[in-house]
């Protein structure tokens, strides 16, 4: 009912902003905002009262929810809220939103980063974490090389791949942890990508053998950097026999033969 109210649809079926109304719910909002982001059905109102907001509105309602973004973000609900406002955010900085937008997502940051760890391995919170990556990619595959202006909105991520290289084996052999350094491996940089590749080989006894962490050096190959890759098959080849009999370490050494398979051809 309030969703079809702020965007009501004229004669013509367009869909118009009722600013007037817009306006006044903002303002009756704002107190209870996080609550109604994690409701069932409220957090639906907040996306759209998030994707019609200018970036005076945005500041504000980032002022109000940022005591409780970490517990939204958990939340099964407020999960996909707070997707949305950063999508928002993220959009109006990479539209040259200026400052403002700047100082907005960089609260935002700051806020996330506090319980970084937590959300990069919570079923929910990790969904927050990887609307970075991929808002802010600067590829589309490991070997890629950077996209145009990726060395500008990399300051964006650079929280998640450094809460990922401090604490490379707990993140890297969790479920969903697992999957935020492959997309780390995926959109970051070449430089990102290198460094944290650099802690994946440093742990790699730990992670070779693990049923998610065995991914991580599969997706360090793919970077197709002869360095590493080198460095990968030094290590297996220490305990070559024990780990091509394991479950897990085994599917990464058929990837060392592939890699070597293909540069031969």
């Amino acid at each position: 009912m309030l969703q079809s109210k702020l965007h009501p649809v004229d004669e013509t079926g367009a869909v118009q902003i009722n600013g007037a109304f817009y306006s006044c719910l903002v303002h009756c909002m704002m107190p209870i905002l996080a609550d109604v982001m994690t409701n069932q059905f409220g957090n639906y109102l907040c996306q759209k009262i998030i994707e019609a907001a200018d970036p005076e509105i945005l500041q504000a309602v980032v002022a109000q929810i940022l005591p409780r973004l970490v517990d939204v973000s958990l939340n099964i609900h407020g999960t996909r809220a707070v997707q949305t406002l950063i999508d928002k955010v993220a959009a109006n900085v990479l539209c040259g939103g200026g400052m403002l937008a700047h100082n907005t997502l960089v609260q935002v940051i700051a806020a996330l980063n506090r319980e970084v760890v937590e959300l990069t391995m919570d079923m929910h919170g990790n969904h927050v974490i990887q609307a970075f990556l991929m808002i802010f990619r600067a590829s589309h595959h490991p070997a890629d090389q950077d996209l145009a202006g990726s060395e500008m909105t990399s300051q964006y991520t650079q929280f998640i791949f450094d809460a990922c290289m401090q604490n490379c084996v707990e993140i890297g052999m969790h479920k969903h942890g697992c999957c935020v350094m492959q997309r780390c491996l995926e959109k970051g940089t070449q430089s990102q990508k290198l460094q944290l590749a650099n802690f994946i080989i440093e742990h790699m006894k730990y992670l070779i053998e693990d049923p998610y962490g065995n991914y991580l050096v599969q997706n360090v190959l793919k970077l197709e950097d002869e360095e590493r890759n080198e460095s990968i098959f030094k290590e297996i080849a220490k305990d070559f026999i024990r780990l091509s009999q394991l479950k897990f370490s085994s599917n990464v050494i058929e990837k060392c033969l592939d890699s070597k398979l293909n540069k031969s051809i």
